[in-house]
């Protein structure tokens, strides 16, 4: 809670001569107030209940004005819309990012800090192992909360990924296939009959990677796209083993697939 300033001597109905060590001494707490970090916080423990948390401030008199600040530690976890009761003075709607509260995001036995705004109480700080909302990273929105989220056209400078893993796409050709790397950057393909591909845009910077398998049948065909390249313009003999597979590399320069032969006859 905020610290209550007692001034230990009063004047109103003196009758004699006031000493000076007395003044003194009132000036000396009122200093120590002043520079004491206790003065300033509003802090309690919540004496209330799941999504109604309830603080008494005491020696304090607290109204509801715009910019009254509020620490308290939490005791429930809500589970929905919660409200924040301060002194008796009623219970208000507690927002995060100016709106109610969605499950998990006040934890119990956590350290809640609120603004009140004239109208209801806003957090400041956010506790919550199951933290809700909206976040936009890239021109992609985050919803947060869920299992997982995918994040596009997001630029990352001088980052350090440890850990990672391509998003992969299994799948049959059959006679005619179209790789999408939006659904995955590793394309694991099996010829099931001779393959026509169709490539994405060759979009500068992209790239992907390629395992292309023969089925049982073995001996498919590839008919690769024009704007795929290859070195010395010469595409490879892939491999016609059934069960077999080549591996192989493209990034792309803005108009072109470059093609890099990264393995073959492999399994």
């Amino acid at each position: 809670m905020a610290k209550p300033i007692t001034i230990p001597n009063t004047f109103a109905n003196a009758t004699t001569a006031i000493p000076l060590s007395q003044l003194d001494n009132n000036y000396s707490t009122i200093t120590s107030a002043i520079n004491d970090a206790n003065t300033y916080g509003n802090y309690a423990a919540d004496s209330g209940s799941t999504n109604a948390y309830v603080v008494a401030l005491a020696n304090l008199t607290t109204t509801y004005n715009a910019g009254l600040p509020i620490q308290f530690k939490a005791a429930n976890t809500n589970t929905g819309a919660s409200t924040l009761n301060v002194n008796s003075q009623g219970a208000k709607n507690i927002y995060l990012n100016n709106a109610a509260l969605t499950a998990n995001v006040i934890q119990a036995n956590a350290i809640v800090s609120v603004v009140y705004d004239g109208t209801q109480f806003q957090m400041v700080s956010s506790s919550g192992a199951g933290v809700s909302g909206n976040v936009t990273y890239g021109n992609t929105t985050v919803s947060l909360g869920g299992s997982s989220s995918n994040i596009g056209n997001l630029t990352l400078n001088n980052t350090t990924v440890t850990g990672y893993t391509e998003t992969v796409v299994t799948a049959n050709t059959s006679t005619a296939y179209t790789i999408n790397i939006a659904n995955g950057t590793l394309q694991i393909l099996t010829l099931t009959g001779n393959c026509t591909y169709t490539f994405p845009t060759a979009t500068a910077g992209k790239s992907f990677t390629l395992f292309q398998l023969q089925d049982a049948t073995g001996s498919r065909t590839v008919t690769w796209p024009a704007s795929v390249k290859w070195p010395s313009s010469t595409a490879p003999t892939i491999t016609s083993t059934a069960s077999k597979g080549d591996k192989f590399v493209f990034t792309a320069d803005g108009t072109y697939w470059w093609g890099s032969n990264a393995g073959q006859n492999y399994l």
